[in-house]
């Protein structure tokens, strides 16, 4: 369960002491966390939602101000999964447009609702942390509608904290879009979440979750 592994390792990371691992912290009082699933083709993202929708309910992460995403995908070929919305995901976050939105069935329009949801931090002060659990491509226009809202560039790069956790995701991103964002966001490449190792290693044998 790859992105599972991910998910914890994000959200540790995102509350650890900044001092330790050279990382901005999440602070709840006022940033946003955006978490973008691509759906497409792999079934580990439903699983991932889930595990996140339990985190949520930890007293250490309540309360937390957040937006998820499905259909965030780049230029991979195969079918989304199309059964886990809206219906899983309604149940785990709400209905749709409140807490999620549906990239794969109207990309513009969810764009348009992450990009009010970020903006709305922003001005307020806050960050936004992005886990992507899948590919980029719908982070990078999130950012050009902020750039069209007249965000500065600046403050794109120091609000916007991208984490990325796969190779394969990096490779299914638009390469242009992918390096953009390496360039103008805070972005951080963590150790494959597809592979065994410290990302908290939970996919070794002695760690594999069922």
């Amino acid at each position: 369960m790859k992105i599972v592994a991910f998910l914890i390792s994000f959200l540790f990371i995102s509350f650890s002491l900044s001092q330790t691992f050279a990382r901005p912290s999440f602070d709840k009082s006022k940033d946003l966390l955006l978490v973008n699933f691509d759906l497409k083709p792999d079934e580990d993202d439903v699983m991932a939602a889930a595990a996140f929708a339990c985190q949520l309910h930890h007293a250490d992460f309540a309360g937390i101000n957040y937006y998820v995403v499905a259909g965030a995908y780049g230029f991979q070929e195969h079918d989304f999964i199309e059964i886990a919305v809206p219906g899983f995901y309604n149940e785990l976050f709400g209905s749709h447009k409140s807490n999620w939105t549906n990239a794969h069935q109207n990309w513009k329009a969810s764009v348009k609702r992450a990009t009010n949801k970020v903006h709305n931090v922003i001005k307020q002060g806050g960050s936004i942390f992005i886990a992507e659990a899948g590919q980029s491509d719908f982070t990078f226009d999130v950012c050009q509608s902020l750039l069209k809202k007249g965000v500065p560039l600046s403050t794109i790069k120091s609000k916007m904290i991208l984490v990325q956790h796969s190779n394969w995701n990096e490779k299914m991103t638009t390469q242009t879009k992918l390096e953009w964002l390496k360039e103008n966001t805070n972005y951080y490449k963590i150790e494959d979440g597809n592979k065994t190792n410290r990302t908290p290693n939970y996919k070794g044998c002695e760690y594999y979750l069922a």
